[in-house]
């Protein structure tokens, strides 16, 4: 036989399972109370209210999404008190802490990966809660490398140098032109008959990126550009007895190209390893591409990837356009948050000196 006290609650219980909740014009079917029993009798411990309406998860991307809600009116008597949102599975930021702004940003998802928020609040004595969930979106096609083209060998300064694309590039697709030269002179589209469209990576005493160490001299330039019906460039080179070769890589799936951050490069001279500078992307869904040369009396091997930190090694090839030799790799990495990227190790024990290259595109 149930108290005095079960008895009231189990009646107060049954009184909610229609109509209306008094003095607060909620539906008593959305309303549930926990009533519970005290020496002196019933006493409401905790409820659930209407909860948030329009609480939605929108522009959602591989690494974040935005959050919005509407709180509902407060009930007669009671004032809303504080809200919080819960994220599970537990992953990032922006959206924590008490009473978050809205709308609030989530940064710091992981790609292809479904998360739930929870949205409660507290209005006297009540709960509520709204649920939203969505699924980020995979990490953007940040590019894929296709082939590089034959070395174009150059021996002496020459206007008009004909550099070949890889076989298999189409229209759309992203180009760069590298040019790793044994002379502490540039490369250039500026002659009568070169080539337009192509732009450097980035600009150095109003060249290129080049740099010097203090064995030997050698600069290493990178220009990009959206491919059209043509299948090679033209350009002007300036080079001594040391010569310099030229390339040109294809990448498909990078739909209009830019630039994403501040290029980066420098040298390093009597090393046998390198490591490039701090590099950081602004802008998420980046290619990023680490360009390292080499420079030798010697027979190179080209530098492979000694630590990859996330980079996959696309060129790994040398030439032997005068009396230096050459050595370049490239690598890459697709790069879903902006922010820093950690640099690859760069090793080749046959070196003198190195040059490098970091550019990103999205």
């Amino acid at each position: 036989m149930r108290s005095p006290g079960s008895r009231a609650a189990l009646v107060l219980a049954l009184a909610l399972g229609a109509g209306v909740l008094a003095g607060t014009g909620v539906p008593a079917s959305l309303a549930v109370l926990a009533a519970t029993t005290t020496a002196g009798g019933n006493t409401i411990g905790s409820g659930r209210l209407l909860p948030a309406t329009n609480f939605t998860a929108s522009a959602v991307t591989s690494i974040g999404a935005t959050l919005r809600w509407t709180l509902p009116t407060e009930p007669p008597g009671t004032t809303i008190t504080n809200w919080t949102i819960t994220q599970s599975p537990a992953a990032g930021s922006g959206c924590g802490g008490s009473q978050p702004a809205n709308p609030c940003s989530v940064t710091g998802l992981a790609p292809s990966t479904s998360y739930g928020w929870t949205l409660t609040y507290l209005s006297g004595a009540w709960l509520a809660q709204a649920t939203v969930s969505a699924t980020t979106k995979a990490v953007a096609a940040a590019g894929s490398f296709a082939g590089i083209s034959a070395p174009t060998i150059v021996a002496s300064s020459q206007n008009n140098v004909v550099v070949n694309y890889p076989a298999g590039t189409a229209p759309g697709d992203l180009l760069l032109l590298v040019v790793a030269n044994n002379a502490q002179q540039h490369a250039d589209f500026g002659a009568s008959g070169n080539s337009t469209g192509w732009s450097a990576v980035a600009s150095n005493s109003g060249y290129p990126p080049n740099q010097n160490g203090s064995v030997g001299q050698q600069e290493l330039l990178v220009f990009w550009h959206v491919a059209g019906s043509e299948t090679s460039a033209s350009l002007r080179i300036h080079t001594s007895s040391g010569g310099a070769a030229a390339w040109v890589l294809d990448y498909k799936n990078v739909p209009s190209p830019a630039i994403n951050g501040t290029t980066a490069f420098g040298t390093v001279a009597s090393a046998t390893t390198l490591t490039p500078g701090t590099f950081s992307t602004t802008s998420p869904n980046a290619l990023v591409v680490s360009f390292a040369a080499i420079t030798t009396s010697g027979s190179p091997l080209a530098p492979s990837l000694s630590s990859a930190n996330g980079f996959t090694t696309r060129v790994a090839t040398t030439a032997s356009p005068g009396s230096r030799q050459i050595g370049l790799s490239v690598a890459d990495e697709a790069v879903a948050a902006a922010g820093a990227v950690a640099s690859p190790v760069w090793s080749e024990a046959g070196a003198s000196q190195w040059i490098w290259i970091t550019v990103a595109f999205t």
